[in-house]
């Protein structure tokens, strides 16, 4: 089969990250796959990979993008792909408005927000990334699979990547950042950035100055994103408050599994908390609302059901967190216990090869079907009905500022008499 793979982003993210390493496990089963993404940090692990990339525009003016749209269907005509595979709810848009209606190319979609859209078309094949999320779609879609975010087991084991490259030299990840032996290491992976993990990372910063100094902690936040300065900003308060530093930012690691694989405790959510634990290490898992949860043997099903997040109660969640750390840290059987039933969870249910097999079962029962004319034509109208709606609200609201801009006063000003003619008169 030739399969399109259309991650919404190339920004580090765990969507990103398993539609690049799904697109690689079943190229190894014989396939041609080719990956179309804007430009991002995870281009360089595409081109490692050896995998095929066409670069889309990197800006868009709506979702869905009627040129990106046309752009697919061109790719899509000229290269004879077979299926294309979306990724998140934007890339799914474009790719129905462009290939699939517009073509009948059959579109398959992965969706691992914890909230499947409604405008996801209910024709379109979805797979989701928890039971709860299949068991509420499978109500109303008449096509929905579950793949737990899968993880590459073999490439995320302990001791197999033990150092970093720094300045021409090879270090271990306590000595490229300067973090004493003696200190239990926490490590936190993840972006940077309003609406993804950043409430969380600002709590388990807060949590550090609340531990019990007895444990010797330190965090290590290895991520980047636009909002980097304000966790700076928090970093350097929270250590020029503490007798010695608790925090340290290290910026994005295009590879951080040797922060995994140094670290005693992870904290994190999604794909990143699975990774850690793949790892072997005692994780707690992040959500939104100040949610913080430790994986063990009487929270292990919840996670399975829900997903590794979790909303809480809107409360600071940074007092919770130090409580649950001080907790683990002060029973290292526990850590040990919690570490190996989170290595064989993984290793159990989110092998990624296991997943490989499942989503080229899928392509297979897809790839021979062709979205019906009468649909096509309804589901593109209706699209093109909608984006005139979009870009007409557009119209209007800069009508609108334009005309907040002018004074109140020359707004109701009656408009000016014409000038009074002062040359001959011709009646």
């Amino acid at each position: 089969m030739k399969i399109l793979v259309h991650p919404h982003l190339m920004e580090v993210g765990g969507s990103q990250l398993n539609a690049i390493e799904l697109a690689d496990a079943v190229r190894r089963r014989g396939h041609e796959v080719v990956l179309y993404a804007p430009p991002g940090e995870l281009v360089e692990e595409v081109h490692r990979r050896g995998l095929e990339l066409i670069l889309a525009p990197s800006t868009r003016r709506m979702t869905p993008s009627p040129a990106s749209a046309a752009r697919l269907v061109d790719l899509v005509r000229s290269r004879r792909f077979d299926v294309v595979h979306s990724y998140e709810w934007s890339a799914t848009l474009d790719t129905m408005y462009g290939p699939g209606w517009m073509a009948g190319t059959p579109v398959v979609s992965t969706v691992l927000s914890m909230v499947v859209p409604k405008y996801i078309p209910a024709s379109v094949p979805v797979v989701v990334g928890t039971n709860e999320l299949y068991e509420a779609e499978s109500k109303w879609r008449p096509e929905v699979y579950l793949m737990e975010p899968p993880i590459d087991v073999a490439a995320n084991t302990p001791g197999i990547a033990p150092f970093v490259e720094h300045d021409g030299r090879t270090q271990t990840v306590r000595e490229r950042w300067g973090i004493p032996s003696d200190e239990t290491l926490i490590v936190l992976v993840g972006r940077l950035a309003q609406g993804l993990k950043l409430g969380g990372v600002l709590e388990a910063i807060r949590a550090m100055a609340l531990l019990d100094e007895r444990h010797r902690a330190h965090l290590l936040v290895v991520g980047d994103g636009p909002d980097r300065e304000a966790v700076q900003a928090l970093v350097d308060e929270v250590n020029a408050s503490a007798p010695r530093r608790l925090v340290t930012l290290a910026g994005l690691m295009m590879d951080p599994r040797p922060a995994y694989d140094a670290a005693d405790v992870v904290l994190g959510m999604g794909g990143s908390i699975l990774r850690a634990m793949s790892f072997g290490k005692p994780v707690i898992v992040q959500g939104e609302a100040g949610f913080w949860s430790t994986l063990d043997a009487g929270t292990v099903e919840t996670f399975r059901w829900q997903g590794w997040f979790g909303l809480g109660d809107g409360t600071d969640g940074a007092p919770e967190l130090a409580r649950l750390l001080d907790e683990l840290i002060a029973h290292p059987a526990d850590m040990a216990r919690n570490g190996e039933l989170g290595r064989r969870v993984v290793l159990d249910h989110y092998d990624i090869e296991r997943a490989a097999d499942e989503l080229e079962q899928i392509y297979r029962r897809v790839a021979g079907r062709s979205h019906p004319m009468r649909e096509r034509i309804r589901g593109s109208a209706s699209m093109t009905m909608f984006l005139a709606r979009i870009e007409a609200g557009r119209v209007v609201r800069g009508a609108k500022r334009r005309v907040r801009a002018i004074p109140l006063v020359d707004r109701f000003a009656p408009a000016p008499k014409p000038p009074t003619r002062v040359g001959p008169s011709w009646s």
